[in-house]
């Protein structure tokens, strides 16, 4: 039976992957990558280079499964920094989905001194 339950970890490419990547070369940069850990489970996503398609490959602590997921009238606000994969929430996967930025904007508050 497949366990769709949420991962104990989320990682997110930074660096965006060709839509006709093969699937295999996705799953041997995973298991190359110093965040792989074959007893827990994981959800790494990467994003095309338009920025419309997110592919998550899903580690159930047995099997990978792919889920491609497509953003239409918009784009993904896809991070664009490092070429590792790096560990995300919960929170901003929710927020690329809904096709906002990874992190909310921070909130100015000014203090003034009477």
């Amino acid at each position: 039976m497949i366990d769709f339950t949420v991962p104990e970890t989320l990682y997110l490419m930074p660096q965006f992957s060709p839509g006709n990547q093969a699937l295999q070369r996705l799953l041997a940069l995973i298991q190359s990558s110093a965040v792989f850990v074959r007893d827990k489970s994981a959800a790494y996503l990467f994003c095309n280079s338009k920025k419309k398609v997110l592919r998550i490959i899903y580690w159930d602590g047995q099997r990978f499964i792919e889920l491609i997921y497509r953003i239409d009238g918009g784009v993904f606000q896809w991070p664009t920094t490092e070429p590792k994969f790096m560990e995300i929430s919960l929170f901003q996967i929710e927020r690329l989905l809904r096709g906002d930025s990874l992190n909310p904007p921070l909130k100015s508050s000014f203090i003034f001194n009477d």
